[in-house]
């Protein structure tokens, strides 16, 4: 009986395990991701403004909040967009993963900015937000 009972353990906690390690690793959903990426952009948390520079891959935000300058991009060699700071040593933040293409419309000194992105799992999305401009101090 004592048998039967260790080995009823050992095999609950196996699917335990396995179950767990299954659920860690689930990736986000597309469409919510793709939600608070965007609400992230247009939050009044941040005040982002449309900097000069950029092209189809990636747009340059500048935060009033942070007093910083970020670029916005997909990594070439991972299926991730990445915020990264501008400044010597300033880091990077994943926002989007699973990304299998995504790109950004917009002209320099228009404060309309389209954003598109396409998902491993076929999902498509695409959202256009409007940023104020950013003008240096001085300009």
């Amino acid at each position: 009986m004592a048998l039967l009972v260790t080995a009823m353990i050992g095999i609950l906690m196996q699917f335990t395990l396995h179950l767990y390690m299954h659920v860690d690793q689930q990736p986000y959903d597309d469409y919510a991701q793709w939600y608070i990426f965007i609400q992230e952009l247009e939050s009044k948390d941040n005040q982002f403004e449309l900097a000069d520079g950029g092209n189809d891959n990636a747009i340059n935000l500048y935060s009033r909040v942070r007093t910083k300058q970020y670029t916005i991009e997909q990594n070439a060699y991972k299926p991730k967009v990445y915020m990264y700071g501008t400044e010597t040593g300033a880091g990077y933040l994943p926002l989007l993963q699973h990304v299998k293409k995504y790109s950004v419309i917009h002209q320099n000194g228009n404060p309309r900015v389209t954003f598109k992105v396409e998902f491993l799992s076929g999902e498509k999305h695409e959202a256009v937000v409007t940023f104020p401009i950013y003008v240096k101090s001085g300009d």
